[in-house]
């Protein structure tokens, strides 16, 4: 059984952020199931869920700013 990680990216969206990706990718390649739960952003970041390279992707919609 694989050990799981979960990366939680609370600014960037993945894997445009490339410090969260660069360790996802290298926690992968170490044989680590991995998941990450960033905001969405726009375009391509914009999906609720995917797989890019193995690695699990799931994006929240931005919370409302505040006054």
């Amino acid at each position: 059984m694989k050990k799981k990680i979960l990366i939680i990216d609370e600014n960037g969206t993945v894997p445009h952020d490339t410090r969260v990706w660069r360790e996802a990718v290298a926690l992968r390649e170490a044989g680590y199931e991995v998941t990450t739960l960033c905001p969405r952003g726009q375009g391509r970041d914009s999906h609720g869920y995917e797989v890019i390279d193995g690695i699990h992707i799931y994006r929240h919609p931005m919370p409302p700013e505040a006054n």
